[in-house]
């Protein structure tokens, strides 16, 4: 399984989450929104999402919220 890992700001790092994913055999994408290069992945491409903590603009906020919606649909009910 892929671990999405969405990363604000570049003193905010995985560490432990990254030690535990490589133990459980789990590979990473490291969304790093600080550089600039980078954008969210496809929300139908993630299966398990992290966002580590950090300031938040309004645009990550608006595309994050399209994750919820998807996980929403996704969810057992």
């Amino acid at each position: 399984m892929k671990l999405t890992i969405v990363q604000h700001v570049p003193f905010e790092i995985p560490g432990l989450i990254s030690e535990w994913a490589a133990k459980n055999h789990y590979q990473i994408d490291l969304v790093q929104l600080f550089n600039n290069d980078q954008h969210l992945p496809d929300p139908s491409d993630v299966a398990f999402l992290i966002v580590l903590g950090g300031p938040i603009r309004d645009l990550v906020t608006n595309r994050l919220s399209v994750f919820s919606s998807i996980w929403n649909q996704r969810r057992p009910r």
